[in-house]
C-alpha cells in the first residue's frame, strides 16, 4: 500500500471518528455478561432524518459484567460517548428481557451546511430490551425507549424523545456476535426543530448500522 493511499484511508478514517453525531445504537446483545466477564464491539453507522439531516462514522463500546443481574458499558461516537447499564429482569429461554438506562454527551449541529458542531446535548435514556432466542445462533430485539434530555447552543433548553431499536443478533460462535440494527428517536418537546435543526420538536433521527462484539461467552 503506497504512503498516498494510505493517508486518504487516515483521513477518511479520522472524518468518521470525529463526525458530530447523538447516537442511538445500542450495539449490544440482549443476553447479560456474567460477573468479571468482558465483551468489546464496534460498528459502522449511517444516520439519518428530518429535517435535512444525514451523517455516517463508526462506534466502538466497551461492556463488563459487574454482578449476576448487572453489567455496565461506555461507548465511544464520533464527538460523543455514553455510559450506561443494564439490569437483567428475564432469561428464560427462549425469552430475555432486560432494563437499559443510561446517559451521553455529544456535539451536535444545529445548521446541516456549517462547517462543523454548534452545540452540545446531554441525553438520558431509559429502554425496555426484549429477546426472542429464535434458534441458538439468532437473537431477535425489540427495545421501546424514553429519552430526556438538554441540548445548549446559545442558551440551555430541555427536550424528550420517544423511539425504540429493532435488531438481530447473530452468533457463528461462543465468542462472536454480528449485529444489524436500526433505531428511532422521535422529538415530541422541545425546541422548534425549524429554528434548531437537531433534537427540537418535530426532528425525526434513524440510525441503522452493523456491529461486530466479541469477548467473553455468554452463559449457556
Amino acid at each position: 500500500m503506497g504512503q498516498a493511499s494510505l493517508s486518504v484511508m487516515m483521513v477518511t478514517a479520522a472524518t468518521l471518528l470525529l463526525c458530530g453525531c447523538y447516537s442511538t445504537s445500542l450495539l449490544q446483545e440482549p443476553s447479560n455478561l456474567a460477573p468479571k466477564q468482558v465483551r468489546v464491539a464496534v460498528g459502522a453507522s449511517y444516520y439519518g432524518g428530518k429535517p435535512r439531516y444525514h451523517s455516517g462514522g463508526f462506534e466502538g463500546q466497551l461492556r463488563v459484567g459487574i454482578t449476576e443481574r448487572v453489567e455496565l458499558s461506555v461507548k465511544h461516537h464520533g464527538l460523543g460517548a455514553s455510559a450506561g447499564a443494564k439490569v437483567r429482569m428475564l432469561d428464560e429461554k427462549p425469552y430475555r428481557l432486560a432494563v437499559l438506562t443510561g446517559a451521553q454527551l455529544a456535539l451536535i449541529g444545529d445548521r446541516p451546511s456549517a462547517g462543523g458542531p454548534s452545540g452540545v446535548a446531554q441525553g438520558n435514556y431509559l429502554s425496555l430490551l426484549g429477546g426472542y432466542a429464535a434458534t441458538s445462533w439468532l437473537d431477535l430485539m425489540l427495545a421501546p425507549e424514553v429519552q430526556l434530555g438538554v441540548r445548549t447552543t446559545q442558551k440551555s433548553v430541555g427536550f424528550v424523545g420517544l423511539g425504540g431499536h429493532l435488531g438481530l443478533a447473530f452468533h457463528p460462535s461462543a465468542h462472536i456476535s454480528i449485529i444489524p440494527e436500526c433505531s428511532l428517536l422521535s422529538i415530541v418537546a422541545g425546541p422548534s426543530a425549524a429554528r434548531l435543526h437537531s433534537l427540537g420538536e418535530g426532528d425525526l433521527r434513524v440510525q441503522c448500522g452493523l456491529g461486530f462484539s466479541s469477548g467473553s461467552a455468554y452463559r449457556q
